[in-house]
């Protein structure tokens, strides 16, 4: 398999979205010589989150919509529950 040209490619980068250059201090330790160490949003209280998707049903998401309006509990929150009571059922200790 022949090697793409990329001498001619370009990235443009937009200054207001490129994240600072990271200090030596904040890079010590690290494996990737310039990864940042800094507080992520998916570390909270200790504990640290990852993303998951998945695909539901409009009726589903409109249903979770109207239940965390109708009981002042957020989608996450609700979601959350759903999981531990899931846990639970697999005799699982319950985690999110």
């Amino acid at each position: 398999m022949a090697k793409a040209d990329l001498s001619t490619f370009s990235v443009k980068k937009d200054s207001a979205t490129a994240p600072a250059p990271a200090s030596p201090a904040a890079t010590a330790g690290s494996s990737r010589p310039n990864a940042a160490r800094t507080s992520s949003p998916a570390e909270e209280g200790g504990r640290v989150y990852v993303k998951k998707t998945t695909r539901i049903t409009k009726e589903a998401d409109r249903a979770l919509a109207v239940l965390s309006a109708e009981i002042d509990k957020t989608e996450k929150d609700l979601i959350a529950e759903a999981l531990n009571l899931l846990f639970r059922q697999y005799k699982k200790p319950p985690l999110a």
